[in-house]
């Protein structure tokens, strides 16, 4: 199709659509012209109605006969022949409707007591609206509506559509003549104006298809100054410029595209190196904050922990002396005497401060006493027993795993962390909840373990939950440190999670914790497994058992070496004492004939326990030596006994427990010959 054509096709449709709209928006004006005439004439005829209406009801009121229904209905039946009497053009008229859907006036005697509550028009006169357009048998009807409210009529003056846009649509043939006559001028004005503009389209175009058959030195001739007459300057420009240039483009085309080739190829490995590269670093960088917030925390536990375990280590000595006295007052009292009360009670503040010196104990690491396979569905059973006698308000459900694996632990460690847990548990439910404890065996990776500075290996996990508060993140970053505690004075130390923590850590294990608020605890605690049969988890205790034999007591501590000494005696023993290491070592070359057993200090300034042990046995190789410390059964302790010392006890001990540790000892196999007295 030619330029001309297409030009014809295009602005013809828009020309005959420009008229049509023309004419149709004359003919919308037009209308709403007669509308807004038609609707003030109705509302002329509306007023004149309600005037009527308004004068029946002031004329009732004037005589007083407002409430006798026989005026009433008078004075409506001379307002609706008033009203019906009003002109509202040919075919219009105005009628009133009671609320209730009755026609009462209608200048037709036929339509008065019609219902029309059903039309769907009626329902719009509650909406008290002003216009209202409805349809009869004749076709839509446009009514003004007015509300007589003493009547509880609804008034409309109302005319045809038909005979308000009469006018209208006999305008619309003429209408219609105007438009086609208009487009058949605008139509042949539109072909003149095209075929004059596609002349100097034409050339372009014939000039432009030879151009890009590549005839270079095509030119068009175009003379005039209009914008055609410029195109085809400068196309005649470009035309030559495109000569002159091409065979250089032609020469360079291949030789830049293989340029580019390369350095793509460049940008892309240079690319993939580079996020490498941004990615080994955030992960660098990453394991460094880490690595440095552990090594921090790290740092921080230990010192800490060094702290806790020589206070530990000096209070259980003080609480030794206690205990050594107080068991040989009771001694000396007799079971039956008046003030053995008091002696309860000063064991029971003994054996509270041992309690605190455990925790210290446990935090820093250093507390693990005797250790055994156990099994841990009795172990948490147990625990479970002592905690719920008197926690009733709160409800306690297991699931214990039927296979569950041995764990090598001190048992009375791992209840102590299990009690803390319980308590932690139920003081996170004051309106009281359920704690839930349960038991399986897990095998954790490297990638599992490593944020807990663990090991891969199998192990038991123990996981206690509460339905309690919860706790916020900044919380959940503190819990495990010493003293740090939400409780009031009179409900926490802040030592119970503290001594949970370094006790498990201590067995080779880690805690994990997860909590949110208004969701609940959970705290997970994991032991390496042994898979090995449990060892029954409590013994009997037994009476004090006295014995014969020479003893020596070596502690740098006096008041330890007088109270030992004595109860040593009172148990039936010869007694000697060293205040120290070396002060042992001169003793025992003295009198190592007579000595049948040697109970050793561990931390002593002059010589530790361990080289003290090391040069006794060097006298005498098979010599029999009980280990007492501060501490408890690890590190330097743990060492010693795997050289060959017979035995440990924990300071403060009572009479009972240095009694069975001594008997056990002395009643092991006879030692060899014992060496010479040396003078």
């Amino acid at each position: 199709m030619k330029i001309y054509s297409k030009i014809l096709v295009t602005t013809l449709p828009l020309a005959f659509c420009l008229v049509l709209a023309t004419v149709g928006t004359a003919y919308h004006f037009s209308r709403a012209a007669l509308t807004e005439m038609a609707k003030s004439w109705l509302d002329a005829r509306l007023s004149e109605a309600m005037k009527v209406l308004v004068s029946q009801e002031t004329m009732l009121r004037r005589y007083r006969l407002e409430t006798i229904p026989a005026s009433i209905t008078k004075a409506q039946l001379d307002a609706g022949t008033i009203i019906a009497g009003i002109d509202v053009g040919e075919k219009g008229c105005i009628f009133a409707i009671s609320a209730s859907g009755r026609i009462v006036v209608h200048p037709q005697a036929g339509m008065v007591g019609t219902d029309v509550s059903a039309k769907t028009w009626f329902k719009r006169l509650a909406t008290k609206s002003r216009q209202l357009i409805y349809e009869t048998d004749q076709g839509p009807n446009l009514a003004m509506v007015a509300y007589f409210a003493p009547w509880d009529w609804y008034v409309l003056a109302s005319d045809p559509e038909h005979e308000i846009y009469g006018v209208a649509r006999r305008m619309t043939p003429y209408l219609f003549g105007i438009s086609i006559a208009g487009f058949l001028v605008m139509a042949g004005v539109l072909m003149l104006l095209t075929r004059w503009l596609a002349v100097p389209l034409r050339q372009l175009t014939v000039g432009a298809e030879k151009f890009g058959r590549g005839e270079l030195n095509t030119r068009i001739a175009i003379q005039s100054q209009d914008e055609f007459g410029r195109l085809a300057s400068v196309f005649n420009q470009m035309a030559g410029q495109l000569q002159g240039t091409l065979t250089e483009l032609r020469h360079s085309h291949q030789q830049l595209e293989d340029r580019v080739t390369e350095r793509t190829s460049e940008l892309f490995h240079a690319n993939a190196r580079l996020r490498q590269e941004i990615k080994d670093r955030e992960r660098m960088s990453r394991e460094k904050d880490k690595l440095q917030d552990q090594l921090l925390q790290a740092q921080k536990m230990k010192a800490i922990g060094t702290l806790a375990g020589g206070i530990a280590h000096d209070f259980n000595n003080l609480l030794m002396g206690i205990q050594g006295n107080v068991e040989l007052m009771a001694l000396d009292l007799g079971p039956n005497h008046e003030q053995n009360a008091r002696l309860g009670t000063i064991r029971e503040c003994i054996h509270s401060g041992t309690r605190l010196t455990q925790q210290l104990l446990g935090f820093a690491r250093l507390g693990k006493y005797e250790v055994k396979a156990t099994n841990p569905n009795e172990l948490v059973d147990k625990c479970i027993d002592m905690f719920g006698r008197t926690r009733q308000e709160v409800r306690i459900l297991t699931h214990f795993s039927s296979d569950i694996w041995a764990v090598n632990v001190d048992q009375g460690q791992i209840e102590q962390v299990m009690l803390n847990l319980l308590i932690n548990a139920w003081q996170a439910m004051p309106d009281g909840g359920t704690i839930t404890l349960a038991t399986t065996n897990e095998t954790l990776d490297r990638q599992q373990v490593e944020l807990h500075q663990a090991n891969p290996d199998n192990y038991v996990r123990i996981s206690i939950s509460d339905t309690g508060i919860g706790m916020e993140k900044t919380t959940l970053t503190r819990i495990f440190d010493p003293f740090f505690t939400t409780k009031t004075m009179k409900r926490g130390t802040g030592l119970g999670l503290a001594s949970a923590y370094g006790i498990i850590r201590n067995h080779g294990g880690f805690i994990d914790v997860q909590s949110q608020i208004g969701q609940g605890t959970t705290f997970h605690v994991y032991l390496k497994a042994l898979h090995t049969e449990r060892v029954d988890i409590t013994h009997p205790p037994h009476p004090p058992r006295k014995g014969k034999g020479t003893i020596l007591l070596v502690d740098d501590d006096a008041l330890i070496v007088d109270v030992g000494r004595q109860m040593l005696q009172a148990l039936g023993y010869e007694v000697l004492t060293a205040d120290g290491g070396r002060a042992a070592i001169s003793t025992y070359r003295m009198y190592g004939e007579k000595i049948d057993l040697v109970i050793l200090d561990m931390i002593m300034p002059d010589m530790g326990g361990g080289r003290a042990y090391d040069e006794l046995r060097t006298i005498h190789p098979t010599i029999k030596v009980l280990l007492a410390s501060g501490y408890s059964l690890n590190g330097q302790a743990s060492e010693i006994l795997e050289r060959g010392c017979n035995g440990f006890i924990q300071k403060p001990f009572n009479l009972q427990a240095l009694s069975q540790k001594v008997k056990d000892i002395m009643e092991e196999s006879p030692r060899a010959e014992k060496p010479e007295r040396r003078k």
